[in-house]
């Protein structure tokens, strides 16, 4: 009688059904496969990238300065400290508040020309800031064009320091005066296509190599011995070739 008990054979615990594990060699193997797309990928994102960017029209920023200060016959009671102080506030207020309605027609009306600019233009382009925490404040604007630009931010200088210690109710105590006009802008603000290409090209090679991992994980069958090991739970003592291909091998390298 056959006793089951005292087979040579080995007994392999089944595989768990619930083993979900991908290596990090296993995913390299999966890129290695599929080098060819997440290349492609790649090269594709950086070259849509840099013709959007270079489609895309240069822009340029010039910027001029205005500064608060107090006004001549003004109560000097309080110290400089203290004047000085109040003034940053103030700046910082004109710079929250921007340019209202009266100034920007103002800025409009000094403009003439084939280039003259729209309302609507000068307040999304053009912008006020406080220097750090100064009583100096920056009016800049970008345009398309740098003599517009500068023509622009220039004009904006004018008017504010014109209009604004009136629209902030502080007419009778500050005073705003043009600090510095635009230069001729020579930096180009706008898209940068070697930037832009390299950051998408990055994040074609991150969508590669994703792509490649879900290629791999779902397409179905074995890519590796080790993956076999792991889904039957039994080890491989040697790999089958595919006899169609050895016999074509033969046949070419005998021709």
């Amino acid at each position: 009688m056959y006793d089951a008990s005292q087979s040579a054979l080995p007994e392999y615990p089944p595989p768990a059904e619930t083993e979900d594990f991908f290596s990090i060699a296993d995913l390299a193997r999966a890129v290695m496969r599929r080098l060819w797309m997440v290349v492609l990928i790649a090269l594709l994102a950086a070259a849509a990238a840099m013709a959007v960017s270079l489609l895309q029209p240069p822009t340029y920023e010039a910027s001029a300065m205005v500064v608060v200060s107090p006004k001549e016959g003004a109560s000097a009671q309080e110290n400089i400290s203290n004047r000085i102080a109040g003034l940053q506030v103030l700046a910082h207020e004109m710079a929250v508040a921007g340019l209202n309605r009266s100034m920007v027609e103002g800025v409009v009306r000094a403009q003439s020309g084939p280039k003259a600019v729209s309302t609507s233009e000068v307040r999304e382009n053009l912008t006020v800031a406080q220097v750090e925490d100064t009583r100096f404040l920056s009016l800049s604007y970008t345009d398309g064009h740098q003599d517009v630009a500068r023509a622009v931010a220039n004009a904006a200088a004018r008017v504010f320091a014109e209009k604004a210690p009136a629209a902030s109710g502080m007419a009778t105590d500050a005073s705003v005066g043009v600090s510095a006009y635009a230069p001729p802008p020579h930096t180009l603000e706008g898209p940068n296509p070697v930037r832009n290409g390299v950051l998408a090209a990055v994040l074609g090679l991150m969508l590669g190599v994703g792509l490649a991992f879900l290629l791999e994980r779902y397409s179905g069958g074995w890519g590796s011995p080790e993956e076999v090991e792991r889904a039957s739970g039994v080890p491989n003592f040697a790999a089958v070739p595919e006899f169609a291909r050895v016999k074509k091998r033969k046949g070419g390298s005998a021709a």
